[in-house]
């Protein structure tokens, strides 16, 4: 009967949903990101590990690089920074570089654009991928009530899956898990001498959160989407236009 239908679809829709785990304080880093770009997009990416088809876990969020460039309505993560910081996270630590992110600002677009999901959408097959998470974050303004209060920067997980590599992703809306605290990669990053050359050479200093403010160092430096590791050297990071 319709009922029995309808119970039935309820329960395939609970199985089927993208789960999200992310600590507090990587959501954090993004808010304070956001924050300092009130009226231009900021991005960055998102390193962590695959468990199992629809659920993720989200270790490390990735800042802008100092080449990025930004528009009202374009965010382009610098390439040269992603490459270094990615193939240590990577190559060195066995972290999957597993999605990006980036910030709508204040223009009352809570979720993908269409050129958003054009970009994932036609990328995904040329590197071979299934999968993919997109973050998209935004400052609600006056006329907008999708958060508790004016100001608040808001902050929605979009994850493309494809049936099979090559084939079209669908996008769909997933659900945040909040672990509280801080992630322990965080922590380990805060005593690895390696991984900090290579996240805080190149970084976006001025825009770093305040607490996890890099030094400047002098060693050389030098990726970008891909739940694989390999090499960075051909990568090229995605553009989004709004």
């Amino acid at each position: 009967n319709r009922s029995s239908d309808r119970r039935e679809q309820a329960m395939s829709t609970c199985r089927k949903r993208f789960e999200v785990f992310i600590h507090n304080g990587e959501l954090a880093r993004i808010r304070q990101w956001v924050t300092k770009y009130q009226n231009i997009e900021t991005g960055g990416d998102l390193f962590g590990l695959w468990s199992g088809d629809r659920t993720v876990v989200v270790q490390f969020v990735l800042g802008p690089g100092e080449g990025s460039r930004r528009t009202p309505v374009s965010f382009f993560q610098d390439s040269n920074y992603l490459k270094t910081a990615g193939s240590a996270l990577t190559t060195l630590h066995s972290l999957c570089h597993i999605g990006e992110w980036h910030s709508h600002h204040k223009l009352g677009l809570a979720e993908p654009s269409d050129g958003d999901q054009r970009t994932v959408q036609t990328n995904m097959p040329q590197y071979s991928w299934n999968r993919f998470i997109l973050f998209i974050a935004n400052i609600p303004t006056e006329l907008e009530h999708r958060y508790e209060s004016v100001g608040t920067v808001g902050i929605g997980c979009f994850p493309f899956v494809a049936q099979a590599v090559g084939a079209r992703a669908k996008m769909s809306r997933g659900e945040f898990h909040v672990i509280a605290g801080q992630s322990p990669f965080r922590k380990f990053f805060a005593l690895s001498e390696s991984l900090k050359d290579a996240i805080c050479n190149k970084a976006e200093l001025e825009n770093e959160p305040e607490e996890e403010r890099c030094k400047a160092t002098s060693t050389p430096v030098g990726t970008h989407l891909s739940d694989q590791h390999h090499d960075y050297s051909h990568e090229q990071s995605l553009s989004y236009s709004t």
